[in-house]
């Protein structure tokens, strides 16, 4: 298992844009592993957040596992 530290993404070109963030950093309570991220309310807003950034909200970080 690599630690999640050395699987950041970089940016290929400057103009690129990526961010790395951890659930913990937007629900500290939220200690979802890799293999229920799929199924995480609070992952599932933050995918949802980075695919139509029109409709974006916060999660709700007491529906948390």
């Amino acid at each position: 298992m690599t630690p999640f530290e050395r699987q950041y993404l970089r940016p290929a070109r400057p103009a690129d844009r990526v961010t790395n963030i951890t659930v913990q950093d937007i629900c500290p309570q939220d200690r979802t592993g890799h293999m229920g991220s799929p199924y995480d309310p609070v992952v599932l807003r933050l995918v949802r957040n980075a695919l139509d950034p029109a409709t974006a909200r916060r999660p709700d970080c007491a529906s948390a596992f």
